[in-house]
């Protein structure tokens, strides 16, 4: 038998088909995943428009949402992009080619986070203190919500960015959860390789 979990038995010798061109990630998940994706875009392009154009919706709290609608954009552009590599066998890449094509996507899912706690911070102050919500200045509160999600971003994208590396292969498929650490996953599964 071979050592390969895909392989194929054909009078009684087993033959393994070539790596790359085996599903890890499997289809149905991969084929649900890029339609609610699709999904995503088509909804939050709506809500862009929405708030862009609608002057009921001018206010500081939808232009948070309006930035975590921009921000949820490129991660349903993101996710699709990386299902295609899924559907065309592409995903087979070192460390850093894998960050590299999800730079982007990344730092935007961790700006979502960061927006995600200044609307709550938002809504609380609007709630707890209603008179002075109401005073402060609209652009230098915007400013003062939407710097510290990019200060974290940044931050957190640009460690990524300091972990990826050329000498690591992904193992298995290029996702973004694989991508800040997968230097040191792969140094311990190697280490516990050496022992089975």
């Amino acid at each position: 038998m071979s050592d390969f979990p895909h392989s194929v038995v054909m009078d009684a010798v087993t033959i393994a088909p070539i790596p790359e061109l085996i599903h890890y990630y499997p289809q149905s998940i991969a084929i649900a995943t890029f339609i609610l994706s699709i999904f995503g875009v088509i909804s939050n392009i709506i809500v862009i428009i929405a708030i862009i154009v609608s002057p009921e919706l001018r206010n500081r709290c939808y232009f948070l949402i309006c930035y975590l609608a921009i921000s949820d954009l490129i991660c349903c552009i993101y996710y699709s992009i990386l299902r295609i590599l899924i559907f065309t066998y592409k995903y087979n890449m070192t460390n850093y080619e894998c960050f590299m094509w999800s730079f982007i996507g990344l730092f935007a899912m961790n700006t979502q986070t960061g927006l995600t706690v200044m609307l709550g911070v938002d809504r609380f102050l609007a709630v707890s203190q209603p008179y002075k919500y109401r005073k402060w200045h609209s652009t230098y509160y915007i400013i003062a919500m939407i710097i510290p999600p990019n200060i974290y971003a940044f931050l957190i994208t640009g460690y990524g960015f300091y972990e990826a590396t050329d000498a690591f292969k992904v193992r298995k498929i290029c996702w973004e959860r694989d991508l800040l650490f997968a230097k040191k996953i792969t140094q311990i599964v190697i280490e516990f390789e050496k022992y089975r």
